[in-house]
C-alpha cells in the first residue's frame, strides 16, 4: 500500500511515518501468527488516532478540496457542494 504512493508525497511528507505503517501492513498480511495484541491495541489508539489527522491534511493539501458553485441551467439557481 505504502509502496504504491508516489515518492513526492513520501517525500513530502516526512513527518508521517510511512515505513512503520507498512511494516504493520506487513506483519498483518504476511506474518500475522507473531501479531502480539499490545501491538494492535498501541496501533488503534495511539497511532492511528494521529494517522488519520495526518492524512486528513494530506488529502486536504493535495487534493486542494474547495467549495464550489456552479450554475443550475435547467432551474437557473447556484448550487453549493
Amino acid at each position: 500500500m505504502v509502496g504504491r504512493l508516489s515518492l513526492n508525497i513520501t517525500d513530502d511528507y516526512p513527518d508521517v511515518s510511512w515505513r512503520k505503517i507498512n511494516n504493520l501492513k506487513n506483519i498483518i498480511a504476511y506474518d500475522y501468527e507473531s501479531i502480539r495484541l499490545d501491538m494492535i491495541r498501541y496501533a488503534l489508539t495511539k497511532f492511528l488516532p494521529e494517522f488519520k489527522q495526518k492524512l486528513l491534511m494530506i488529502i486536504n493539501r493535495e487534493i486542494k478540496l474547495t467549495r464550489f458553485e456552479y450554475e443550475d441551467k435547467e432551474y437557473g439557481c447556484y448550487i453549493e457542494s
